[in-house]
């Protein structure tokens, strides 16, 4: 398996810059759709106008830039910028010339043909009847056109920025043009107001230019934000028209099937957007394009925030695989980004599906929405059935797209939009109601995904035989076990809370169904052990001392490795151990004497020289790895330098003994090494169980930096940096632990302080083979691991005898003596931590510390806010300041080389190693002995001769005693608390005594002096053009986020805002029935009632259609049991009119029914008491049709229908039924 878990961490931290720009733009989204339907409402004709104009010219751009751009082009463009040699910067500039030329063509034709393409859209509104709306429409999408272009070069720019891994800016363009648009309708509402697309009428010219043009002008700033960040990625544009014999031709071959395939989804769209014009060409609403679309906007959030992300960051490597012809790597890439998008998108399709009513009620249903924003939340319930299947179809075309193949996913598209077609046309023209067309479309769309995901599976496998089937629906079904006691708790919530007319009390009620929802559903997953909801949770858990900048783009930065740009590029990456799980040990040569304080890089091969033709010409293991230089031998193992000519960049390939009986423990265990996801464990690359003339072999990344035993070598750290790299280390572990899988060979050796400060593990996951002896297993034997390392931090001593290069930790009667009494300066408080995991019966009565979660807690409690990566950075370099400007970077990943330590006086050979090998060969002598440091001999306080630490305690700085005084307290000259480590001699040592024959090769070679480190030298450097800087970017991220909050908090708070401001004077429409905007259950707590009179089927008594009716609840009598006077419905006629009569069709005749109208003028309809009602006409023992009308005329913006006295339905049972009301007005 390539790069299985390890490539997981890499995807989630390449989509997390992706997703918080998309997270951004799309909430701003929200935002601008959310103020639309506040001025325009949802299912006018003014806002079907609008949507229509601003969606064909994104349609049409889909079927040529969105197919070709998006998903051809990245393969291509990779291939480009692997094999040329110029980087793939001539084909780049081809390509941008032949479809800036193509795109302008196409704008131009497309403009031109702007009636006869927007028929195609919307053929309903080219009636007679629909003349002034029709000629409204066609202005508008005139001036809409011309995004056409901009939305081509936009795509076009943000994928050769893809292509070099340059993901983010792509993702946080849109926010320019949310942020215009937004601007836009706030001064259409400044000018024109909210009312008027409740007139029926359409736009007016300078209204049609505001709303087009400012559309048009937010695409135009979107494409324009990505010009610098194209040239900051080192690219030029040169026009170049010599597009014959430059490989442009198989492009637009390949290009011709996804043109295809997006062709058929716009026929389908374009049959899905006619039937949907047919809800508002018939009446003056209806659920149209626009509720369509908008649930279509709040459904696609989570794909967007996520599944995009994902499949853009998979693309470029699932491309990388596929070129290489391993077909295992594509469905790895696929199978990680499925399992990890299913994981985020299952239970938001739940969702979805039971808070539907709530959210589109608080995003859409303020203003003019207010009475129409039911019908989104119809649709949206639609849309969630499918938004797994759409997700995972989506992610198995970028596996096809990757494999260089857009025919198949073309032939799949017919099965797909030809059942599209057939359920929407099934759908749709059966049923005469308008308001659920939108619903039912949506419905057609989730239905035609289960067709395309099952048949996509069955032909995608058949190319990657190693695609799961079952084991994605198993996770699946945990998926669904997890979510639906999350999603019962949030609709419980959600269903109480809306109940209440309060804005506040229903977007409280929203928020904290949510939040416990989320959090009962990460509780069920853990306890089901999803392994990707870990995984998610570890990323939340980032190392503080990577400041932000290590994690968020890691595997965006070692792409960059192999891209042609003019960067710094340490093609180093990080070690992990060998085989043994000791580590990979690597000769390196003695420092030369240098002026500066930064470390010195290995200079790389140049290019015609011996040494470059030499490395040039080694072996190429599986078509991708080239040795180049051997750098370690050990028993018949063999350790190499070499290429990885896909990614260019250097890695560690360990080739292994066939024969050895262990090969196939070590192979299992480098696979299951990768199930560390955590950022502080280092990867593995590659397993490779055979090749012909081979053998097995494995291909690591590493890590400049230094081992804990070489930095050891110099001395104890101080409490801070000890406590700080042990926290740091259990924090990792409890992921590892959660999963059942442990490490078993924490050590100094095995752990690696970065040249940034920071802490890496090696050799995560051993398995049983290859432990070392111990009578402790699992997480007990890793705690224990956690103790002796921060025993050994702190003194230099190891406690379980000479070991590391360091002395055995002081015994007295066959007990370890605490910390305190080695070396000066020891705070208590670590002192009894190191006592809790060591001690089996820990001083003062304490808990011993069991689990890594215990001492990760501990810690972080000595250390507060502390934290030690600047000073671990800082003891690597010593005589450089890390706050001046010559201190050396520390970038994502370009970081220094790895540190010589004085031990490293000598240069190692590999022929010593072999000749070492012989047990007739003497140990090869080093020219300098390691030592620990400056170090004395003194007086031991306990008696005895024993080595005590004669440096001086650490002296606390001021800020440090402020910041964490448990660290820097002075230890007293005495025990602070009697006895000593009561330990047995097996406890000491378990079975890993010193003198057991069995003690690994480290122990060997630091015994003989050899000069091992385990970093081998960098491949080479690039030169330098002033590489950006991620910490000042992570100091500017904050201030940008801030920011952008404040932008949507200001919109939301606008909106709400809005929803109680005065509505503009009415334009009279002619006598007649008016539109009743929205109808409200009406029953107060005050006269006895609940508020929750079937709230929720009240539009079925304005809908239409007499067949739907809203019912009243079962009483035992005619007057509500005696609990209160009546219920009825408040009609919002939307501003004020006359109204001459109201009409009404009951269910069942026999009710008493009144007409109320408010007895003091009010902005809002009056909700407390049916007192606060005048009467103004009434029918006793109605039947069931029957006409209200009042004396006089009555001016009103609301009415009240106010059942008094229910009917008879069944033997005493009474309950009353409104079929529907016709308000008579002018």
């Amino acid at each position: 398996m390539t790069e299985t878990q390890a490539g997981g961490r890499r995807l989630i931290n390449a989509t997390a810059v992706m997703a918080s720009g998309t997270m951004v733009s799309r909430v701003l989204g929200l935002v601008r759709a959310m103020l639309i339907a506040f001025v325009l409402g949802n299912g006018t004709r003014q806002v079907e106008a609008f949507n229509y104009a601003n969606t064909v010219p994104t349609t049409l751009y889909l079927l040529l830039a969105g197919g070709t751009l998006n998903n051809v082009l990245v393969p291509q463009i990779v291939r480009a910028v692997t094999h040329d040699e110029d980087g793939g910067r001539a084909f780049i500039d081809r390509i941008i010339t032949a479809f800036v030329m193509a795109l302008g063509a196409l704008t131009v034709v497309v403009t031109v043909t702007t009636p006869l393409v927007m028929s195609m859209f919307a053929r309903a509104w080219t009636a007679p009847d629909m003349a002034d709306h029709w000629a409204s429409l066609l202005l508008m999408s005139y001036i809409c056109m011309p995004q056409l272009f901009f939305y081509g070069v936009f795509f076009l720019i943000g994928q050769v920025l893809n292509a070099r891994d340059k993901f983010g800016p792509m993702m946080w363009a849109p926010i320019a043009n949310n942020v215009v648009s937004i601007a836009v309708f706030a001064l259409y509402l400044a000018i024109w107001g909210n009312q008027t697309a409740l007139t029926g009428e359409p736009f007016t010219v300078p209204q049609a230019w505001l709303l087009a043009g400012g559309s048009t002008l937010g695409i135009i700033v979107q494409t324009l934000v990505l010009l610098p960040f194209l040239k900051r990625a080192g690219f030029s544009y040169r026009p170049r028209f010599d597009l014959k014999g430059t490989g442009l031709g198989r492009t637009f071959h390949v290009a011709k099937w996804m043109v295809g395939y997006v062709a058929l989804t716009t026929l389908v769209q374009m049959l899905v957007a006619n039937l949907a014009s047919q809800a508002t060409s018939a009446t003056d609403q209806g659920a149209g394009w626009t509720v369509y679309q908008n649930a279509y906007l709040i459904w696609i959030l989570p794909h967007s925030l996520l599944t995009v992300s994902l499949a853009t960051a998979m693309l470029p490597s699932a491309s990388r695989y596929a070129v290489a012809g391993d077909r295992s790597g594509v469905a790895a890439e696929t199978t990680r980004a499925l399992r990890l998008a299913t994981t985020f998108l299952l239970p938001a399709s739940v969702g979805l599906l039971v808070l539907a009513d709530p959210v589109t009620r608080l995003a859409f249903g303020n203003g003019t929405g207010a009475s129409d924003y039911i019908y989104i939340a119809w649709a949206l319930m639609a849309f969630a059935i499918g938004l797994v299947p759409f997700t995972i179809q989506y992610l198995y075309l970028r596996a096809f797209f990757a494999m260089d193949n857009t025919r198949t996913p073309f032939l799949l598209q017919i099965w797909i939009s030809g059942a599209n077609a057939v359920a929407a046309l099934a759908l749709a023209l059966p049923w005469n109601n308008p308001t659920t067309v939108a619903a039912r479309l949506a419905l057609a769309y989730s239905l035609s995904y289960f067709v395309g995901v099952f048949l996509t599976h069955v032909v995608l496998r058949r190319r990657v035989p190693e695609l799961p089937g079952v084991e994605t629906l198993t996770h699946l079904a945990r998926l669904l076990v997890a979510t639906v006691p999350a999603a019962a708790l949030a609709w419980g919530i959600t269903w109480w809370t809306e109940r209440y007319p309060s804005l506040l009390i229903r977007t409280a009620g929203l928020a904290v169904a949510g939040i416990l929802a989320v959090l009962v559903f990460f509780f069920t997953a853990k306890r089901l052990r999803i392994p990707e909801t870990t995984a998610l949770l570890e990323q939340l858990r980032r190392p503080k001392g990577d400041e932000g900048q290590t994690d968020a783009a890691e595997a965006i930065a070692d792409a960059e490795a192999g891209a042609p740009e003019d960067r710094l590029v340490a093609s180093a990456p990080e070690p992990v151990p060998d085989a043994n799980g000791v580590g990979v040990f690597v000769p390196v040569a003695p420092p030369a004497p240098v002026a500066s304080a930064l470390l010195s890089l290995p200079a790389p091969p140049i290019a015609g020289t011996p040494e470059a033709e030499a490395s040039a010409g080694g072996r190429v293991l599986g078509e991708r790895y080239r040795l180049a230089d051997q750098l370690a031998v050990h028993n018949r193992a063999q350790t190499w330098r070499a290429d990885d000519l896909v990614l260019g960049r250097a890695v560690l390939v360990h080739l292994l003994d066939a024969d050895a009986p262990a090969t196939a423990a070590v192979l299992e265990s480098s696979r299951e090494a990768a199930l560390a996801t955590d950022s502080r464990f280092l990867r593995v690359l590659d397993v490779v169980e055979s090749e012909p003339g081979v053998g097995p072999y494995l291909v690591y990344e590493y890590a400049p930096g230094q081992t804990l035993e070489k930095v050891l070598r110099d001395g104890p750290l101080t409490g801070v940096e000890a406590a700080w790299i042990v926290r740091e280390v259990a924090d990792g572990l409890i992921g590892l632990h959660a999963q059942e899988h442990y490490h078993r060979h924490l050590s100094p050796a095995t752990l690696l302080i970065t040249s940034t400060g920071n802490v890496k593990v090696l050799g995560s996951a051993l398995t049983d083979a290859e432990e070392a002896p111990s009578h402790l297993s699992g997480e007990a034997a890793d705690v224990r691991a956690l103790g002796q390392l921060l025993y050994a931090c702190l003194v230099a001593h190891w406690p379980g005898g000479e070991r590391y290069g360091m002395p055995a930790a002081p015994i007295v009667e066959g007990h370890w003596v605490l910390p305190s009494q080695v070396h000066g300066g020891v705070a208590p408080a670590v002192d009894r931590v190191v006592d809790r995991l060591l001690s089996p019966v820990p001083r003062g009565h304490a808990s011993r510390l069991t689990t890594a979660q215990d001492v990760t807690t501990q810690l972080s409690l000595v250390l507060g806010p502390m934290g030690a990566a600047h000073d671990l950075q800082a003891r690597l370099h010593p005589d450089v300041d890390p706050d001046t400007e010559d201190a050396p970077p520390a970038p994502v990943s370009q970081v220094a080389p790895p540190i010589p330590t004085p031990a490293s006086a000598g240069r190692f050979s590999v022929h010593d190693v072999i000749e070492d090998e012989s047990p007739d060969t003497p140990a090869a002598e080093s020219v300098a002995s390691p030592g620990p440091g400056p170090q004395a001999r003194a007086a031991s306080p306990l008696g005895a001769d024993l080595p005590v630490w004669a440096a001086p305690p650490v002296e606390a700085s001021p800020a440090l005693v402020e910041a964490s005084p448990a660290l820097v307290e002075a230890a007293p000259e005495e025990d602070p608390y009697p006895g000593e480590f009561h330990y047995t001699n097996a406890e000491l040592y378990g079975e890993d005594d010193p003198g057991d024959e069995t003690q690994p090769f480290v122990d060997e070679a630091l015994r003989r002096s050899e000069s091992f480190t385990p970093v081998p030298p960098p491949a080479g450097i690039r030169p330098s053009s002033g590489p950006e800087q991620p910490a000042r970017r992570g100091r500017l991220m904050p201030l940008l986020f801030g920011v952008l909050a404040l932008v949507v908090v200001v919109g939301i708070v606008a909106v709400v805002a809005m929803n109680v401001r005065e509505p503009a004077g009415p334009t009279t429409p002619a006598a007649g029935a008016v539109q009743i905007e929205v109808a409200t259950a009406f029953d107060p707590k005050t006269d006895g009632g609940d508020a929750s009179e079937n709230s929720k089927r009240t539009q079925r008594a304005i809908d239409g259609d007499a067949s739907t009716v809203w019912r009243t609840e079962k009483y035992g009598s005619a007057k509500f049991n005696g609990r209160k006077p009546g219920v009825g419905l408040v009609l919002d006629l939307g501003v004020t009119r006359t109204v001459s009569s109201v009409q009404i069709t009951m269910e069942d005749a026999g009710a008493t029914v009144e007409l109320r109208v408010p007895a003091k003028p009010a902005k809002t309809a009056p909700m407390k008491s049916v007192e606060q009602w005048e009467s103004m006409a009434a029918a006793k023992d109605a039947p069931k049709t029957f006409t209200l009308t009042p004396v006089q005329p009555v001016e009103t913006r609301f009415l009240l229908v106010y059942l008094s006295e229910l009917p008879s339905v069944a033997k005493g049972v009474y309950r009353g039924g409104v079929a529907e009301v016709v308000v008579n007005a002018r």
